[in-house]
């Protein structure tokens, strides 16, 4: 039984990246003047290195960004090199890791219970691999969270097993999972929730099945029942937001 959900909708682990980009640009600026930010290649490196020392820094103590020819300027190519510290990191994040403390005071308060009254603390999603979010849930806890399981995959697991619960005994989504074919045989029927800001394109073919997928939906965070079935696509009924 869900007792309660809450959340921060804009925030994740790209906002973690942006700290790490913003704090490398500046310091390259104030070796070499240039501002990294008008160049969109460098950009998508700095992004790239962004995310790699994010994760390194959730198992080491600090990590070399190093982009050799980043950019150049009339003197010559221009190379970034920079030491990481996960001290800095956490440093340059405080503010975020922050964020993370008001959802689980504010779930914790809808399903009205304290933190006392929970038998363990599970790490859902792949920032939760991040010191520092391990050590503000233990501060709340007053002991380990449970990490006993792979926090990207039990996400999934977690949204099969809601759609198995479905709406009662009899309905469409209370039919088993994953039993909907391409040739259109089969009985299952899958409904999925994607999250809020995923893109739905105008065209999702499905050629390793052959088949084409039926989107229905809304914008924003919502149902979207989908099947495989032979035929041209239809989005008639996806909202303009979610086609956004």
């Amino acid at each position: 039984e869900v007792k309660a959900v809450a959340g921060d909708n804009h925030l994740g682990g790209d906002d973690w990246d942006q700290r790490i980009i913003d704090f490398l640009c500046d310091e390259f600026k104030k070796s070499t003047g240039i501002d990294l930010r008008k160049d969109k290649m460098a950009l998508q490196r700095l992004k790239e290195a962004a995310e790699k020392a994010k994760i390194e820094l959730s198992s080491t103590q600090k990590t070399p960004i190093n982009l050799p020819y980043i950019t150049a300027d009339q003197s010559g190519p221009q190379h970034l090199n920079i030491e990481m510290t996960r001290a800095k990191f956490e440093q340059l994040c405080d503010d975020l890791f922050g964020r993370c403390v008001k959802p689980m005071e504010n779930a914790l308060k809808d399903a009205k219970v304290t933190f006392k009254d929970l038998n363990q603390v599970l790490m859902v999603g792949g920032s939760t691999r991040m010191p520092a979010v391990i050590e503000l849930v233990k501060k709340a806890y007053a002991k380990d969270p449970n990490r006993g399981i792979n926090p990207d995959e039990c996400v999934a697991v977690g949204a099969g097993a809601r759609q198995r619960l479905g709406n009662g005994p009899g309905s469409r989504r209370d039919r088993p999972i994953g039993r909907t074919f391409a040739d259109g045989s089969g009985d299952g029927h899958l409904a999925v929730v994607p999250p809020s800001g995923i893109g739905l394109g105008r065209h999702h073919r499905c050629d390793r099945w052959r088949g084409v997928i039926k989107v229905q939906g809304h914008a924003g965070c919502c149902a979207v029942a989908s099947h495989v079935a032979r035929g041209p696509l239809d989005h008639a009924g996806v909202g303009r937001g979610a086609e956004e």
